[in-house]
């Protein structure tokens, strides 16, 4: 037997091995370009490498603003802790190719409040692009946080495109949860999807964000993983199978899977819980969508305030919200929208 045959009967995982996981520490430079185009852009190829991204972008040592960046290979994180690239002081402010890799094994856990988290943790003017995150593990203690397995915190004209997050989220207190974004702010997706457990204390929970406000878009995507509101204390909560709540936006050729159950809130507030979207309000427009999960309404603990549930949407304020050609599942609850003239 020649030495070619013996390898021809190989595994081709034997003579192919898989990158190694991340070990949790940084590189001090990429693995090659300039960042000064689409062609030459700054090419990661591994954890280390993304977490120099992450780090030079937080400290301020890194101007991302036009510039490119570019994965070359798939990335396991290794579940080790992974710090969001972004922060207010310090938005990624570039356009980030995924390049149709992966990246996985993404987990972050902390108590802080506050904490904007994902593999991005707060954008602006930003394109995220061709990118899948999967088995996301983040659980956050802390109150009023931004999480979503790709962008925690998507701001003005940031977009995300063609892109996807699969895992589990949970949050704390009052806290804005999404599969794929926890909260956009005048920002765009398109082309996107999430199958992400979402979970916790959150105020506004999507199975693909938690909240869209501020002119934004949810176009051509879709989210498939279920979805429980917050147990509040003092405030109303909004959960939707694909957007918690939509102010002043829009969803148009979208559509939502998984099931949605609502949050308990106290007497003084309410629970909004929809198979697409918690609660439309401010001139938002639903678009050629759908909802197809099972749809559980919240509870009031106390007082006369009621929890509303709709196999569309939870609530809407009549003179402002329009649907056009919006389906649900027959039997997911006792109406397309549980209840109009909200405007929360």
């Amino acid at each position: 037997m020649t030495l070619a045959m013996v390898i021809s009967l190989l595994p081709a995982m034997a003579l192919f091995a898989s990158a190694a996981a991340w070990d949790g520490h940084t590189t001090t430079d990429f693995a090659g370009g300039d960042g000064a185009s689409a062609d030459t852009a700054y090419q990661i190829a591994t954890g280390e490498q993304l977490a120099w991204l992450a780090a030079k972008t937080n400290d301020g040592t890194l101007t991302t603003t036009l510039k490119f960046f570019k994965l070359t290979a798939n990335i396991d994180l290794g579940n080790n802790a992974w710090t969001p690239i972004g922060t207010t002081s310090h938005p990624f402010m570039g356009t980030f190719d995924g390049n149709n890799k992966t990246v996985s094994n993404l987990s972050i856990n902390t108590a802080s409040d506050g904490e904007m988290v994902g593999l991005f943790g707060f954008t602006q003017s930003a394109t995220i692009k061709n990118v899948g995150v999967e088995s996301v593990t983040i659980v956050l203690s802390g109150g009023n946080c931004y999480a979503g397995g790709l962008v925690g915190y998507a701001h003005s004209g940031s977009t995300i495109t063609n892109s996807s997050a699969a895992g589990s989220i949970t949050v704390g207190s009052t806290s804005w949860v999404g599969g794929l974004a926890g909260y956009i702010y005048s920002a765009q997706v398109n082309g996107s999807n999430a199958n992400v457990t979402c979970g916790g204390s959150s105020r506004y929970a999507g199975g693909l964000v938690g909240a869209a406000e501020a002119s934004s878009t949810i176009t051509n995507s879709y989210a498939s993983g279920s979805v429980t509101g917050g147990n509040a204390a003092t405030t109303s909560t909004f959960a939707g199978g694909l957007v918690g709540y939509t102010d002043s936006s829009q969803v148009t050729n979208s559509y939502s899977t998984g099931s949605v159950t609502g949050g308990n809130v106290p007497a003084a507030d309410s629970t909004y819980t929809g198979g697409l979207v918690g609660a439309s309000v401010n001139s938002s427009l639903i678009t050629n969508s759908y909802a197809a999960g099972s749809v559980t309404n919240g509870s009031v603990t106390g007082g006369s305030v009621a929890a509303y549930a709709g196999g569309l949407v939870g609530a809407v304020d009549n003179e402002y919200t329009t649907i056009s050609y919006g389906y649900w599942k027959t039997g997911t609850a006792s109406a397309g929208i549980g209840v109009r003239g909200q405007d929360k």
